[in-house]
């Protein structure tokens, strides 16, 4: 065949004849890939198509001349996508900081890059194979302006400079049979002089011309790869990753507040009780994944477009819906929506009575899953229409006590508001006592005065023997009667706090890490999981994929920011946890905090220099972290709930008075859940204490119960030392 080739060529010079033979072989090399893409172009694009364009003009006039720098080669545009391949990892990711660096002065050019270390084809202008592949799966796993890399290229990053890399999941990617470790790489510092070559190849290894005839295809097959792409596209803002198989899952969808159209405009309860429910229904289906109430409901009463919400979501679909009561008549609608293409998949309404609102759960979720191609087995429709009741009086009387609750854990939240939730929760007990969703929320008014009320302001007609019962009570009823094991492990990890019994602690670690279909569910439950047992018995990389669940179910939730910062800060990963410490403070808008000043204690000067006319404990630390500071005499005095006594504890020692911490410290361990208090508290400083173990034996047998056998090792792990972090 080649030679009956070259003899078609015959009548034309031999450089053209051996051109068009090396444009027609394929060669297989290691390269590292890099594929870049904006995220929320989609989005951008339905707003303003010239804006995205502008954005694709000046991404490629950013990227081009960068991987020409840095040894690399353009292999082609997808769309808002860049493919393009190195000699070397360091180039690849020398060149990836320069790019998104370049890009913090460019306005909506927000930018995920993934890169991969593997055996390529090249063929002409293109490139093939799991190398290319890997790379594109990996970029939606980025967070905006951010890098994520294969172990593969992990690997070839040690002692480089300026880089540093955290381990994010190892995951099985679609299409890929060996499961791929990924890590989070940050570029602090770009060196000016090129990296020396880790894979040693010709300089012209990667080069072959340019082949005119070749476009047309090559846009072709682009704009297949684009539609192929949009699966795997994530545009959830800040997610970490996606620990389901695949990258961005397709049938990812968000629940929307349904608006309450009843004449009165009073059944704001119900209407966001069938949301929840809802939500909960389909997050109960491993192949979807399910937006949590957090952040769903942030949109609530918003005017947004739809495609804009699940962008902002990273979705794929939208369920959103109204409510109508007036009496006993109930009319329900439900709409499904394609955001990216703006239309329904499937619509319906219903005119029922209110004792009829399990059924119309229970048929908005089997079209919700039909339409997304989700098999129900008779498993699956049990697990799935778990409600916990099919009693409506207690159904209609426990989102009556959420709509207290809810208001109760809001800035403005008062204890109060605790207690009268509760009368709706005992009439929903009532009703039906093998509810466990009530049993549970009923404790926690007495949670909160067990562990924060000091003795002044303890009610006259509570005993704190009585309250501790009715906390073990509640947890334990709640456990008992729970529905599935992701629930049950929920409330035994809940009961093992409050009853300040870590024994089973280690098994129910075991438990969660050998069964990853619980994460997404339990990251459905109570708001999460505090990170506390987590930090202070070592299992923070645990937490931390728990909270990458939580953050991928609830991206916009700022208490799941705060929690990786924690789980970070206990990895000794102060870079990393900065940076999503300050994306919490930035959500929040509060001030540095104690987490944020041990991170950087070098703004500790700032923090004094910004006190108000009253110095309050966060100054006092700031002081006393800064070394020469003689604490006053009435600070102790002040330091009235558990939280305030550990600032004082630390305090204390940093300024060189180990007696009175250590004196405070045991303090706080002799209270109900006292363990846990520390535990809850500590996490403000990733787990580190600045107390002996000694001084809180109650603290320390439960580290023994959890799995801690050498607690002198374990206090000179977890020392707090803010000079050599």
């Amino acid at each position: 065949m080649l030679i009956y080739s070259v003899g078609i060529f015959r009548n034309l010079p031999l450089a053209v004849t051996i051109l068009n033979f090396q444009e027609m072989t394929r060669v297989r090399k290691l390269a590292a890939i890099m594929f870049t893409d904006i995220a929320g172009y989609s989005s951008i694009m339905s707003e303003d198509e010239q804006r995205a364009f502008d954005l694709i003009g000046k991404n490629r006039q950013i990227q081009r001349p960068l991987i020409e720098q840095y040894q690399g080669k353009l292999l082609k545009e997808i769309g808002d996508g860049v493919l393009a391949s190195f000699s070397t990892v360091s180039d690849a990711v020398y060149c990836a900081g320069a790019i998104q660096k370049a890009c913090l002065a460019e306005p909506d050019l927000n930018l995920r890059i993934g890169i991969h270390l593997g055996e390529v084809v090249f063929e002409g202008e293109d490139a093939f194979g799991d190398g290319v592949n890997i790379a594109s799966r990996l970029e939606p796993l980025a967070p905006i302006g951010g890098i994520v890399v294969s172990d593969s290229v992990n690997r070839d990053l040690i002692n480089k400079q300026g880089i540093e890399s955290v381990f994010m999941a190892e995951k099985t990617l679609k299409n890929i049979k060996e499961p791929i470790k990924i890590f989070e790489v940050k570029v602090h510092q770009i060196p000016s002089v090129e990296p020396e070559s880790e894979i040693h190849q010709p300089e012209d290894a990667m080069k072959s011309p340019k082949v005119k005839w070749w476009v047309p295809v090559i846009f072709s097959i682009g704009i297949i790869l684009i539609g192929a792409l949009l699966i795997f596209k994530n545009s959830s803002g800040e997610s970490i990753e996606k620990l389901e198989s695949g990258i961005a899952l397709k049938k990812s969808i968000a629940v929307l507040p349904f608006s309450d159209f009843s004449p009165e405009k009073n059944q704001d309860w119900f209407s966001d009780g069938l949301t929840e429910e809802l939500l909960n229904c389909l997050a109960r289906l491993p192949e979807l994944q399910v937006t949590a109430r957090t952040s769903s409901f942030a949109f609530k009463g918003k005017d947004l477009p739809v495609q804009l919400i699940a962008d902002s979501l990273g979705v794929n679909y939208l369920l959103e819906g109204s409510v109508r009561k007036s009496g006993n008549k109930l009319r329900v609608t439900a709409q499904l929506i394609n955001p990216k293409q703006d239309y329904h998949l499937w619509a319906e309404t219903y005119d029922r009575e209110f004792d009829d609102v399990f059924i119309i759960q229970e048929d908005i979720a089997n079209n919700i899953a039909a339409s997304l191609d989700v098999y129900l087995d008779d498993l699956k429709r049990e697990q799935m229409f778990a409600f916990g009741t099919r009693n409506p009086g207690a159904y209609q009387y426990y989102l009556q006590g959420n709509v207290l609750f809810d208001k109760a854990h809001s800035p403005d939240g008062e204890i109060h508001d605790l207690a009268e939730a509760n009368t709706y929760y005992d009439q929903a007990i009532e009703q039906d006592p093998d509810f466990a969703a009530p049993w549970y929320r009923h404790q926690d008014v007495y949670s909160h005065l067990l562990t924060l009320a000091s003795d002044e302001h303890w009610p006259d007609t509570l005993t704190k023997e009585v309250a501790i019962n009715q906390v073990h009570n509640d947890v334990n009823l709640a456990r008992s009667k729970a529905q599935g094991r992701a629930e049950a492990l929920f409330y035994e990890m809940e009961y093992a706090m409050v009853t300040s019994d870590w024994s089973k602690v280690p098994e129910l670690f075991y438990e969660l890490e050998t069964n990853p279909q619980y994460l997404a569910p339990i990251s459905h439950f109570g708001g999460g999981w505090s990170p506390s047992l987590f930090i202070a018995l070592e299992r923070s990389d645990l937490g931390l994929k728990l909270a990458h669940h939580e953050l991928i179910n609830d991206p916009l939730s700022n208490r799941v920011k705060r929690s990786i910062a924690e789980y970070l800060t206990a990895q000794n990963l102060y870079d990393s946890a900065t940076f999503w410490n300050g994306q919490y403070l930035k959500a929040t808008g509060q001030d540095l905090g104690f987490l944020g000043l041990f991170l950087e204690p070098e703004r500790a000067q700032e923090v004094i220099e910004n006190q108000s006319s009253e110095p309050n404990n966060l100054i006092h630390f700031a002081k006393a972290i800064q070394g020469g500071y003689e604490i006053p005499n009435d600070f102790e005095e002040n330091l009235n709930s558990p939280g305030a006594k550990l600032i004082g504890c630390y305090a204390y020692s940093f300024t060189g008075n180990q007696s009175k911490a250590d004196s405070i410290a045991a303090s706080l361990d002799s209270r109900f859940m006292g363990s846990f208090t520390i535990s809850d508290r500590i996490i403000n400083f990733g787990g580190k204490i600045r107390f002996n173990l000694s001084a809180t034996p109650n603290f320390a047998a439960r580290l023994k119960e959890g799995g801690i056998t050498d607690l002198e090792a374990y206090q000179e792990r977890h020392w707090a030392n803010i000079d050599n972090r």
